[in-house]
């Protein structure tokens, strides 16, 4: 917990992937509406039922603390969402269950006279609250780039080879497609570099090789020597970098086929 919460989302002198950036971002929106629905709910018990909301003071504290402890976590790390949703869910649950009617009454203490009694006032909450599950699901089935198509290289690799695959995000489809396979990366880099910085740092130096400061060959050997595979496997946005590997003695080119370009490795 230490590495996850404090250690890697410190680390800025690092190149922090997609999941390790910082603050209330994407796919957070709902947690936000959460964490003012538990807000209005303690502002309410706490005004209006002062004496009830200090009955259980010890288990009110310990479910605040945790709260705020989370919300700080998620200005690092825009991840920790996942922990704190969980959490808003049962902190409300918990004010509810020894408050039963903490929701009537937060209507009546947050919204006007004429909408806190309708049904449309609990919808517009319910809707509040999935809001950014419902965008985030249309827009990734409307997104053409959520194919598997340009992932289907990885067809060509032989059955039960180790995979390297360079570009770590691509885990998901490559397993969707591949499970027989065995994958040297399947999360955000900056946790490899914890383990293995060396080999952090050759994958985060992609782009260069076949640079004068990065010979392909050096490269090649120096990742294989951190993470032996069978199989290389790099993104195929960047020309230079794979007619570079395609020189390298050690590397047989299988296909090149939509967005990733897959390498035999040879022992």
């Amino acid at each position: 917990l230490f590495t996850i919460f404090l250690k890697i989302p410190f680390q800025r002198d690092l190149t922090l992937g997609s999941e390790l950036r910082f603050g209330f971002s994407r796919g957070a929106s709902s947690a936000i509406v959460t964490l003012l629905i538990l807000l209005g709910f303690g502002a309410t018990l706490f005004v209006g039922k002062k004496k009830r909301f200090t009955k259980d003071l010890p288990l009110t504290v310990l479910f605040g603390l945790l709260v705020l402890g989370l919300c700080a976590a998620q200005l690092l790390w825009l991840r920790t969402v996942d922990f704190l949703w969980p959490m808003l869910i049962a902190a409300i649950a918990y004010l509810h269950g020894r408050h039963p009617t903490v929701f009537r009454d937060a209507k009546r203490f947050l919204l006007p006279k004429f909408f806190a009694g309708s049904f449309l006032a609990d919808l517009f909450i319910v809707l509040a609250i999935l809001q950014s599950i419902t965008i985030g699901v249309i827009q990734i089935s409307r997104d053409e780039r959520r194919s598997l198509t340009p992932f289907r290289a990885i067809e060509a690799v032989a059955p039960g080879a180790t995979v390297l695959n360079a570009a770590w995000d691509s885990f998901p489809p490559f397993l969707a497609l591949r499970s027989d396979l065995r994958y040297a990366t399947g999360m955000d880099p900056t946790f490899l570099h914890d383990e293995d910085p060396v080999a952090y740092a050759l994958i985060a130096q992609f782009e260069h090789v076949g640079t004068e400061s990065l010979p392909a060959g050096t490269w090649t050997e120096q990742l294989l020597d951190a993470v032996p595979s069978d199989v290389l496997v790099v993104r195929n946005q960047h020309p230079k970098p794979i007619d570079a590997l395609k020189r390298v003695p050690r590397l047989q080119l299988v296909t090149s086929t939509g967005s990733f370009a897959v390498f035999r490795v040879r022992w």
